[in-house]
């Protein structure tokens, strides 16, 4: 994490991996509380599932891989509007538009993902991408993930679904900084002092 850029990928792609955390914990029960059905809320699950499926499988497609900063950004943009949406809306959201958001995770996560990776492969020396991809991962799915997840606890108990918010302002914050990345990486691998 000395190297700046290498630190701001890591934390952007983090924060926005941790933008999750309050659905993970309390999506189920906010569809609950909006009045929705069991078999319902599977669905809504499946579909977020299925998009990121459909995410990882087009991104074998082109011809020109997508850069990881605007992968990032478009994951960033996509949580902005998933998770706002979500907080908008807290005595629930009628389910065209749920499933439009439940699809938005092929990018709040899809996306993310393969930004994360591609920076890692592109970015990161050889010798030592498996370390890099370590941190990210305890950084990302341990530390930000365990704040993210904490804090939704509280905020949830508080506001309930409004709470969603704090989620779209997390993608914001991502998206600003892989905006950052994009204006100051230049696509190389970064060089080790």
């Amino acid at each position: 994490l000395t190297c700046p850029v290498f630190a701001l990928a890591v934390l952007s792609a983090a924060t926005l991996q941790a933008s999750h955390a309050m659905y993970y914990c309390f999506g189920t029960i906010s569809f609950q509380t909006a009045g929705y059905a069991g078999g319902t809320i599977g669905l809504l699950w499946s579909v977020g599932v299925l998009a990121e499926i459909l995410v990882f499988a087009a991104s074998s497609t082109f011809k020109k891989p997508i850069p990881p900063p605007l992968l990032l950004m478009i994951g960033g943009l996509a949580g902005m509007v998933r998770w706002s949406t979500m907080g908008l809306f807290p005595h629930g959201i009628p389910l065209s538009l749920l499933i439009v958001l439940q699809a938005l995770h092929g990018f709040t996560f899809g996306a993310v993902h393969l930004g994360a990776m591609g920076f890692l492969g592109m970015a990161t020396p050889g010798s030592l991408r498996s370390s890099a991809q370590g941190m990210y991962t305890a950084i990302g799915d341990g530390g930000a993930m365990a704040f993210a997840t904490a804090l939704s606890g509280a905020l949830y108990s508080r506001y309930h679904s409004s709470a969603f918010l704090a989620m779209g302002a997390l993608s914001a914050a991502g998206f600003l900084g892989a905006l950052v990345i994009s204006k100051i990486w230049n696509g190389k691998e970064l060089q080790v002092i």
